[in-house]
This record gives structure tokens, sequence and C-alpha cells, in this order.
């Protein structure tokens, strides 16, 4: 790590060494630059952020036109990272000329030459097989690679997220952008080009206009770096969110309730909702969340508004019909603070869903004017313009109303619809000088308004959903946790495997359930489902209260209190292939350095031939004693570090078994 670090210290500051040579590119009135022109007259001004963090800004100004270009570079003192933005203003009184092809990273990264590279690079949500699939692409010199995502959001069918790697270390790459976003790669002699930025930008902009790219971050590691584990640190350390006590987010076991016939939580009641609290707590079950899904608010269609498509006239009230962002009057004549009270009890927090960019067919639009939404021709879906700031500041007030007044301790929002054709349909109708302004302005105002719901609610933290995983670039991850990761595979245990392997090598905090859907109520509720189901939030659903298995879920809350520990300050390791599938074992293993304790996740797949698995541990002080103990029958094994590091010991499972383990220096 201290030898990243120095390279780290050397790569920032070649960076801005010259602000001619600065690691971005655009096209300003048909000419190409890179860096900030000498005749922009740049100035170089430097900050301290806090003890960890360094700030280095380049700024400088176009005398003809008044573009202002703002080069943000921040230096991370403690971790091999560094990552930036580019700010681009109109600070004169005309129109400036047409800025294309920006590129917020434009730069060779140096690799050592004549080693062979591989591009580590991977698919978030697609729903269907491909879901958090990944690769790891050998390079060649002059080979070229590009990358993009769909619909405008940015982890829908790619991840936003790569590593170089050499035979010297390499790079974790990231894309802070929760649009639309390309990535392109070159192999050179002795180096990787990256160019980076927002998908499609070609506009000028108007006076007091501001643009910006996406925030571009990268780590260095070196061939003897643990490159999973030092982003997990960095992540831990500066990324993931942080709860009430200024920590970063810790595991917790979450409740959910509905009635098996209900349509998400459509028909579920103040009563309902407290009668199932009450009794899962009466049965033994202690969480720290409980999760209210949509259906909350008034969703029942007025039959003037079923006439849009025939699916309406037979589905009056559904939680698709979104817009009125207030507790169903009806359902919840007092809110949702007795709920939250109720929760507050036992320090458990609400969390509710809300999808405040979307509005169904005119819906709830008490003081938001009609302008204020982008409309498609034949869509029922309307999208919430939050690059229009009169919006922006109402849907805050509104909603931040909603949290003080219902007790919300977690902000779940989602989004599910791809918003790109909205904003290039705004962006056509300035004409083509226009390209990508919409989105961009959408982008800073959707940012905004989450650092305002923040503020103004300390304590505060956000799940981001967007039909599952598909908004989780690393500047929504700066105040959000991709709780409900993906809308695809719940009963899918094999497959999330994968899954979750992804997501605890990139984004640490997710959450997952053993049985949540209609779809999934004939498959088995077993230890191997159970386990394959633990994350850092585990959610034990009720989903069908008149026939639900308490002991199951409690056996497996007790598995979870095994891992609670590890799974967010522990290291992560991968202990069996990097393969996954129904002829495979499954061993995965959280290790805390500083306590020389940790614990293991096994899972024998149900077609794995193998009886046993040689488990080696990782982590581990070769001279200390240690004790691992499998949670099954609390058989306990004594060994040296390096007995269990070097010759392992074998684990017995039956097919479709599973077990956790746990150990600790003695």
């Amino acid at each position: 790590m201290q030898n990243a670090l120095l390279r780290n210290g050397y790569f920032a500051q070649t960076m801005t060494a010259d602000a001619g040579l600065l690691p971005l590119s655009f096209r300003y009135g048909g000419q190409l630059l890179h860096g900030i022109p000498a005749s922009w007259r740049p100035q170089r001004r430097l900050e301290t952020i806090d003890s960890c963090r360094q700030r280095v800004t380049l700024s400088g100004s176009d005398p003809a036109s008044g573009l202002r270009l703002c080069f943000e570079l921040t230096i991370y003192r403690d971790y091999p990272v560094c990552e930036w933005i580019l700010w681009l203003e109109n600070t004169g009184s005309e129109d400036t000329p047409l800025i294309s092809e920006l590129m917020g990273a434009d730069l060779t990264l140096p690799m050592a030459a004549g080693a062979p590279w591989r591009l580590w690079s991977g698919v978030a949500e697609s729903h269907d097989d491909k879901n958090y699939s990944y690769s790891t692409t050998a390079l060649a010199q002059g080979d070229s690679l590009d990358f993009a995502n769909r619909g405008g959001r940015p982890s829908d069918g790619a991840f936003p997220y790569f590593r170089l790697l050499g035979d010297d270390g390499g790079y974790a790459l990231a894309i802070g952008w929760p649009g639309q976003w390309q990535c392109h790669y070159v192999v050179g002699a002795d180096g990787v080009q990256w160019r980076a930025g927002q998908g499609e930008l070609a506009c000028v902009l108007r006076p007091g206009e501001r643009i910006r790219t996406p925030r571009l971050t990268v780590m260095n590691f070196t061939a003897a770096d643990d490159p999973v584990n030092s982003w997990r640190a960095w992540y831990r350390a500066h990324i993931l969110p942080r709860a009430a006590a200024g920590v970063p987010l810790q595991p917790r076991l979450c409740g959910y309730a509905r009635r098996g016939a209900d349509i998400e939580h459509c028909s579920e009641t103040c009563e309902t909702q407290l009668g199932f609290i009450r009794d899962a707590r009466a049965k033994g079950f202690h969480f720290q969340s409980w999760w209210i899904d949509a259906g909350w608010y008034p969703c029942t269609l007025p039959p003037e508004k079923r006439v849009a498509a025939p699916w309406m006239a037979s589905k009056p009230t559904h939680w698709v019909y979104t817009g009125d962002w207030r507790p169903d009057p009806a359902r919840f004549p007092q809110g949702l603070k007795p709920i939250a009270d109720e929760l507050a009890r036992e320090d458990a927090e609400l969390l509710l869903w809300f999808e405040p960019e979307r509005i169904f067919a005119g819906l709830g639009t008490d003081g938001m004017p009609d302008d204020w939404w982008i409309k498609l021709p034949g869509n029922v879906n309307s999208l919430l313009n939050l690059g229009n700031q009169d919006c922006r500041q109402a849907l805050t007030d509104k909603i931040n109303r909603q949290i003080r007044d219902n007790g919300i301790r977690v902000y779940r929002q989602d989004f599910n619809f791809d918003p790109l054709p909205y904003w290039r349909q705004v962006d056509a109708a300035q004409g083509p000088q226009r390209q990508g302004m919409c989105e961009n302005l959408y982008i800073q105002g959707y940012l905004a308004y989450w650092d305002s719901l923040l503020a103004a609610n300390p304590g505060l933290w956000i799940d981001s959903c967007s039909s599952g995983g598909r908004r989780n670039d690393l500047e929504t991850m700066r105040r959000a946790v991709p709780l409900h990761y993906s809308d695809y595979g719940y009963e899918l245990y094999v497959d999330k495997q994968r899954y979750h392997h992804v997501l605890y090598e990139w984004l640490m905090y997710f959450k997952d359930a053993q049985k949540f859907c209609l779809q999934d109520k004939d498959s088995a509720i077993d230890d191997f489902a159970s386990t394959a189901s633990l994350a850092p939030m585990t959610m034990l659903p009720v989903c069908f209260p008149e026939v639900f298995d308490y002991d199951s879920m409690l056996a497996m809350a007790e598995r979870w209190s095994q891992l609670r520990p590890f799974l967010i300050d522990g290291d992560y390791y991968l202990l069996s292939e990097d393969v996954f599938g129904a002829d495979r074992w499954l061993a995965r293993q959280f290790h805390d350095p500083a306590k020389q304790a940790g614990a293991v996740i096994l899972l024998r797949n149900e077609q794995a031939p193998d009886a046993t698995f040689q488990l080696r541990l990782r982590g581990l002080d070769p001279e200390s004693d240690y004790i691992l103990c499998d949670i099954r029958d609390g058989r306990q094994h004594t060994a040296t570090g390096r007995r269990f590091s070097k010759e392992g010991m074998a684990i017995a499972l039956p097919q479709r078994g599973a077990t956790v383990l746990h150990y600790h220096a003695l």
C-alpha cells in the first residue's frame, strides 16, 4: 500500500503539473483541445479538505467567449486514489461556440512494457442470465475496447467499474455518472489510453449555464497489493454512507410484511403493519429496519384515467400509479408515524419506497405544474425534470415534509423507466446544438436533490433502486447503498452466488432475502437457500403470514449473526474457484485483520460431485493459533494460522448443503 501511495502521489502530481496536459479533451468551435490552453491564463489552487484529502483546482477562461473551465482533482492521502471532475461555465453574455466530444478522462495509464495486460469488466443489471457476469480480457497492443450502458441508467447492461491489471500492479477505475456514459480503452506500447465521458454531448452553453463531466476515479495498486481489499478499504473509509453515529453503515436484519394477495403494499393499512411488527417481535425476531415498499400512497386510478391502456380497467389499484406522495388517508389516517414510533421503541428504523421522478398519466400534480414534466407521446409515464431548479426545490420540500412527518429514517428511491428518450426529446426540441444538455442539467439536479435530503435530515440514509440495480454508479453510491440490487433471479440461489461476489468486491452493502416474491412461494425453506441469501442487510419477509415459518427465519438470523461483525469491516476473499455453477462449491471468507477473526460461508451446490471441500483460509498470522467453529454442530477445530492457510481442512457437506464457520485467534 505504501508503494501504491507513492505511485499515486506521483501520478496525481504529473497529471496537474501542466494545465495544458490535464487528462481531459473536448472540441470547442471545431478545435480539439487537451487541457486548459495557456492563452486562457490557467490558475492553480491547492487546499486541504480534511486530514485525508487534498484538492487541486486548475481553472482558466477563454478571453473571447467567457467559457470558464474548472478542473477539480481530489487526492487521497490515506489510500492510493485520486479523482476529478471538469466544470464548464459560460460567464459571457452570448452563447459559447459548440462544445463536443467532451471526455472527462483522456489519458494514458502507464503499464509495465512487455507485460501481459488484462481488463476486468462486468455487467450489472440485465434482467437475464448475464446479471452480474464479468470477464477478464487479455490485451494486446493495438486493441480497442468500448463500453456503454443503455437507456440512461448507469448500471443497466454495463457496469461503470473496471480493473486494468498487469504484472506490476494496475488500476481500479470508476465512472461516476448517473446517466448515459461512454468509455474507451486503446492499448499502446507502454500503457492504455482511457477515455470516458457523458454518452452524448454536443451543445452551446447559454449565458450562466454550467455543465460537468462524470467524476472519474482511479486507484493505483502495485503487484504486492490486494486490489479487491484495497478498494474495499477505501470505499468503506470514504464512500460508504454513514448512519447517525458517523460510522459506516453496519449490517442489519430487516423485516418486511404484506398479505400474500396484496400487490406490493397497495392494500396494507397502519393496523396490518403494526400487527405484523408486534407478531414478529413476540416470536423472537428482533430487526433493525422495517421495509414498506410501493403502494402506501393513494394508488387507485380514477375511472376517467383508466382509458390510457386496456390493462388499467382490470387493475384499478396498483403500485405503478404514482404521483401523490402522501400516505393514503383511507388506510393510514395518521400517516406512517404510528409505525415509525412503534419501531423506534426497539431502535428500529422505517424504510419507505418512493419513485418521485416518475408520474403516471397525470396523477398527483398538486403543486407541480404540468410544464415541469417531460412527456413522450403514447407513454403513460412522465419524467419530472430535475434540471429545473424550481421543480427540484418543490420536490425537495415535498419529500422533506414526508420524511419528517412520517418518521422515515431510510429513504428508498426507485426509478422504473429509461430516462434517455425523454432527455433527448427535450434536446431535439431546442435544436441540434443542445444535444446532451437536458441530461447534464438533470444529473446535476438529481445529485443536488439527494444532497438536500441528506443535509436536512441528519442520520437519514438512502437506498438506490432502479428496476433493481440499474443506478449504481460511484457518484450515486457516495450518497446511497444498492439494497435491491436486481429485479431478477430472486430464487436462483446458484446465480446469486455470482451476484454477491461482484457486489462484495465493489459496492459492499446490499440486501437479500431467502423468500421474497410470489414466484418463489414453492421453493424449499432450507439451510442452503437461507445461507445462500445471507447479506449485509438480510431481509426476513413475511410474504404469506398465514403459513409463515418463523423457526426457519430465526435459524437464518442466527447464521447471519455469526457473519455480521465481518461483512463490512472485514476483508473479502473468494476461496473457491472464480467459476459459479450448480456443479461447484462456493466458499467465501470475511476476515478482520485487526481482530484476527472472521467467518466463512460454505455451500455445496446440488450437482457438485465432491463430498468435501478443502478449506484454506486467508489473511491469518501463520504463527498464531486459531479456533474454528462450525455452526451446524458447534464442533471446534484448533490449528496454527499456517496450517489453516497452507494445509487447510476438509469440510464435508451433503448435496445442497450449507454452513457458516467462524474463527478467531487464541
